[in-house]
This record gives C-alpha cells, structure tokens and sequence, in this order.
C-alpha cells in the first residue's frame, strides 16, 4: 500500500511553501537592517561586537522557530491529508459494499420471482389438465345417460346392454384419466381457494361415477334402468361442468403470473 503522506505531498507545492518561508525570513533581515542603519544614520551609533552577537543568536533562533513551524504545519498538512485519504477509502469501501449486498438482493429476489413463476405455472397447468378430464368424463357420461333414458324401468334387450356396455368402456378410460389428473394436481396445487374447490370438483366426478356405473351394472345384466339413478347422474353431470369452470377461473385469478414478474429476467 501507497504512504499516503508522501503520496498526497507533491514536490512542487512543498517548495513552494519553502520558497515562501524563505522569502518571508530575507524580507526581515532586510527589514531588520534597514531599521538598523536609519537608527545608526539619526543617532550616530552602532551596534558593539556583543549586540552583534546577542542580534545574530536572536536572528538564528527566529530562523530555527520558523523552520520548526514549518516542519510541523507540514507534518499536520500531510497527516491531515492522509486521515483525508483513508476516510475517503473507507467511504468507498463501503459504497463497494452497500452496491455489492444490493446486487446479490436484486439477485435473490429475481431468483425468487423465478421460482414463484414457475411453481404458479405448474398449479396452473395440473388445473387446466384436471378441467380437460372432467369435460371428457362429463361428455362421455352424457353419451351414456342420453343411451339409456329411454330405457327407463323398461327390460333391456342384450343389443341395448351391449351398446350400453360399448360406451361404458370409454367412459371408464376417461375416469382413469380424471384419476390420474387429480393425483397430479392434488400434490401440485397449493393454492388454498383453488385448492378447495379441486377437491369439490373431484368428489362430484366420484359421485357422478358411482351413478354411471350403477347404469352400467343394470343395463349389462338387463336389468331395468332406476330413474333416479338417471337423474342423479345428470345432476352430478351439471354440477360438475359448474364447478370446473370455476376452478379454472379460481385458478386464473389466484395463479396468474403478475405482469412484472413474467417480464422479469
């Protein structure tokens, strides 16, 4: 490291206080004796060798106080200086270090802001797989339903049970679908409103599936197909396209990535 206080001294100001300094003791002695011949011309004496000598220590002492003096208005200078010049480098080791914590903050929360993107684009897209099942099971079961209304407490033949039994298979790879979706989106989705109304969605497919395979169960039997059990099959039907519209629009309204955090880089 640099001595600051030889560093902050430069040369040419140093003689030029000494040129000054210098300047300063000739312009007394010239004074000083110039004093002294105009006393010497009106009075017509002059100074014996021990005034001489007593002038001359007095004279040397000046110059040895004023050399001193400037040594140490220069030692101060240059200690002040070099205080001036380490304050000035903790400063700025500190506005490095408040510009360093604030870039790794900025960093940090940009890391954040990617994570929670990505953790609402994940609930996001196991909704809208989840909302796809649902409407696959809603229209394979109305297939089913329009199938048997007709059949009503009425003997099914074994054509009809065969129809019946042909849409079932169908139905049943789109329940397996709605299974699988709502596994993934019930580890997924975190988001407490949405959350809950997963949940609701999932129990009236359960619900509606229970009815479907009632019908199922009678028409593949020939048995006659119970009324109730038609009608309760179309109420869960509706009940469940209402409630996964509003699970997508729960989830479009709580999951959406805010407009400055996908701009984010």
């Amino acid at each position: 490291m640099e001595n600051p206080t030889i560093h902050s001294c430069s040369v040419p100001r140093v003689l030029k206080k000494i040129a000054y300094g210098a300047g300063l003791l000739i312009g007394v002695l010239l004074v000083s004796l110039l004093a002294y011949y105009l006393f010497a011309l009106a009075t017509g004496t002059t100074f014996n060798e021990t005034q001489w000598a007593a002038a001359g220590a007095w004279f040397g002492g000046l110059m040895t106080f004023g050399a001193v003096s400037v040594a140490v208005w220069q030692t101060n200078n240059a200690n002040k200086q070099a205080r001036d010049g380490e304050d000035k480098a903790a400063s700025e080791a500190a506005k490095a270090e408040d510009r360093h914590n604030a870039e790794l903050a900025a960093a940090n929360q940009r890391t954040l802001d990617q994570i929670d993107v990505q953790w609402r684009r994940d609930q996001i897209a196991c909704v809208v797989a989840a909302y796809g099942t649902y409407n696959v099971l809603r229209f394979e079961s109305d297939k089913i339903v329009d199938s048997v209304k007709v059949l009503v407490n009425k003997t099914i033949t074994p054509d009809q049970a065969h129809k019946v039994t042909s849409l079932f298979q169908k139905w049943e790879a789109s329940f397996i679908e709605i299974n699988n979706a709502y596994a993934a989106a019930n580890i997924t989705v975190s988001n407490q409103p949405t959350r809950e109304i997963l949940i609701e969605c999932d129990k009236l497919a359960s619900n509606l599936a229970r009815e479907i395979q009632s019908i199922h169960s009678n028409a593949s039997r020939c048995r006659e197909i119970d009324g109730d059990t038609v009608k309760n099959a179309m109420s869960f039907h509706d009940r469940l396209g209402f409630k996964a519209e509003e699970l997508l629009n729960a989830a479009r309204d709580n999951l959406n990535v805010p407009a400055n955090q996908g701009t984010s880089s």
